[in-house]
């Protein structure tokens, strides 16, 4: 038998339950830890069983149960305490991490953009040489000089005149 056996069935051997016990007193005999091991079991039962028996009184059990009623109410009036705490943390947290995605979205200014006029000095004409459904405007003078009608179709004028410039 080996040390690890002997602890693990040592409660069958102390109370005389065990088949083999020549086993268990073989090793008590050869290993000097179970040896002390189960000399402290025996005078830790003798210390027990010299304790004088405790005497209560005829209220000590309604006292004791009134007792233990009071303590589980503190815990589940903890308990529920602690679950709406942790309701109010999750939420707070939440409108922590709203205000702060969404604060600067709600502080900032929308720009005003100052565009210069456009001069039209004639209505649009069609060109024939056009595929259908598509209007040029030759007619057009632009204030700026150094564009003329043409150019409005460019990728300049349309760059420079236009919401793509702010990209």
């Amino acid at each position: 038998m080996d040390c690890n056996g002997f602890l693990e069935r040592f409660s069958e051997f102390h109370d005389g339950e065990a088949t083999d016990a020549g086993a268990f007193e073989q090793h008590i005999a050869e290993c000097p830890c179970c040896r002390r091991y189960a000399d402290a079991v025996q005078r830790s039962l003798a210390l027990l069983r010299a304790v004088p028996g405790v005497a209560v009184g005829e209220d000590f059990r309604p006292r004791l149960q009134h007792r233990i009623y009071h303590i589980q109410e503190d815990l589940a009036r903890r308990r529920r305490g602690a679950s709406f705490t942790r309701l109010g943390v999750a939420f707070a947290a939440t409108i922590l991490v709203a205000i702060a995605v969404w604060g600067p979205e709600l502080v900032r200014e929308t720009p005003e953009v100052a565009l210069p006029p456009i001069v039209v000095s004639a209505p649009p004409s069609q060109r024939a040489a056009a595929p259908s459904g598509t209007v040029r405007y030759r007619s057009i003078r632009l204030v700026e000089p150094g564009l003329d009608g043409d150019d409005l179709w460019t990728t300049r004028a349309l760059y420079e005149y236009s919401a793509l410039s702010q990209r």
